[in-house]
């Protein structure tokens, strides 16, 4: 899918991206990130939460239940221009897994990320971090999630990025 040169994207004013790949994991950041918009700077805009084809439909209904009376969320289950969202948001929140990370860097995407961390699984943390650590990405570890904490690393991303580019 053709997205627009990443030059001089203007991101001011882009929804916050939320997606969690494929969903079968994602439940718990999704939930932490429709409760995060009222504690957020950026809760006047659109947020768009991507949910992932694999995401239980229990776990969706609750979400569904959840995002009811939010005006501006928009919850669905999968989009065919997910690259080019990701190109034009704001802010992009995700899981780190390896496609979109690939796709955020291309994008020069502003982004916070909570890498799916369960059992021993080190594979997206390890590549975060390092990420992280270059700049190049916002990271919270799986276990340190809240709503609160996610929306400040929204809010400071957002700030951040509109610095480097006034």
């Amino acid at each position: 899918q053709a997205v627009p040169s990443q030059a001089h994207i203007d991101r001011s004013t882009g929804e916050v991206l939320v997606s969690a790949g494929g969903g079968a994991v994602g439940s718990p950041l999704l939930s932490a990130a429709v409760a995060a918009r009222p504690l957020s700077r950026e809760g006047g805009r659109p947020w768009r939460v991507i949910a992932g084809a694999n995401l239980p439909e229990a776990e969706y209904a609750a979400l569904q239940r959840q995002a009811a009376g939010q005006s501006g969320l928009i919850l669905e289950r999968f989009r065919a221009d997910f690259r080019a969202l990701l190109a034009r948001c704001r802010v992009s929140v995700s899981q780190g897994g390896y496609n979109t990370v690939l796709e955020t860097l291309a994008c020069h995407t502003p982004a916070v990320i909570v890498p799916f961390a369960e059992g021993q699984e080190s594979e997206q943390t390890d590549r975060v971090r390092l990420l992280a650590e270059r700049g190049l990405m916002r990271f919270i570890p799986q276990d340190q999630v809240t709503p609160a904490r996610l929306a400040e690393e929204i809010d400071r991303t957002a700030v951040l990025h509109a610095v480097r580019h006034d």
